[in-house]
């Protein structure tokens, strides 16, 4: 099977699946999943316009299901923080408990805090502040800006940071490495969510809202990633120290 896999191909994938101790096929199905997603949604979007608009819009599918996954990425990051801590690994542990935080914010964020689902408004300073006249502070015109930055940032980080770990630890990664940085096979949504920001904010390309799916995919790349690392120091624990 060709597998269209960055430097190495199938061989990387499967020293990389191996490394994470996953099967294969999981390991290219999460690989190929993103994009043939986001096919799926670019079909709808020609061939059938009124389910795409019902999977992207808000408070659909494809929002819910993000704010789900951020949930579940914040709580296994809580998980891996109190792993880390009852370890001695401190820093780490300080790390991904900001990190628990961050994800329980991005997940309120995704659905607005649940104003529509609730029926409440915010207060009017925000609202009036707001790009979407919303209770959310990403989208307030201050920080808008900075918030695709960052979004870019991530996509290019989760998608060109493996690439080097990978080329530079053909081996199990390093702790810093298997913390810090997704395992290839996650890097495929990562790379969709820069691919997205840059066509849309740099290339004016007019792709309406099918940053929604990449944003998911990151979502659940995260939730896997952390969840990887949860069983990894658990494993640990067993043994009575760091695995081999």
């Amino acid at each position: 099977m060709d597998i269209p896999f960055p430097h190495g191909g199938p061989a990387a994938l499967e020293r990389e699946a191996e490394l994470w101790r996953i099967g294969l096929r999981t390991a290219t199905a999460i690989f190929l999943l993103p994009f043939a997603g986001g096919a799926v949604l670019g079909g709808l979007f020609v061939l059938y316009r009124p389910l795409f608009d019902f999977m992207v819009r808000e408070d659909s599918v494809i929002e819910w299901a993000t704010a789900v996954a951020f949930l579940v990425t914040s709580v296994l990051a809580g998980l891996l923080a109190r792993g880390l801590w009852r370890q001695r690994r401190r820093k780490y542990a300080v790390l991904f408990a900001c990190f628990t935080l961050a994800c329980f914010l991005a997940a309120g964020e995704e659905i607005s805090w649940g104003e529509r689902l609730f029926g409440f408004a915010g207060p009017d300073s925000v609202r009036d502040a707001n790009v979407q006249a919303e209770l959310t502070f990403h989208n307030l015109g201050g920080v808008f800006h900075f918030y695709l930055l960052g979004q870019l940032a991530v996509g290019l980080y989760g998608s060109l940071g493996p690439l080097i770990v990978h080329r530079r630890t053909h081996r199990r990664p390093t702790l810093r490495a298997s913390l810090l940085m997704p395992p290839l096979f996650l890097s495929s949504g990562f790379l969709l969510l820069a691919l997205h920001r840059l066509s849309r904010d740099y290339g004016h390309v007019p792709v309406t809202r099918i940053g929604e799916w990449a944003e998911l995919c990151v979502a659940c790349a995260l939730a896997f990633f952390v969840g990887l690392n949860v069983r990894r120091i658990r494993s640990e624990a067993r043994v009575g120290g760091p695995a081999s």
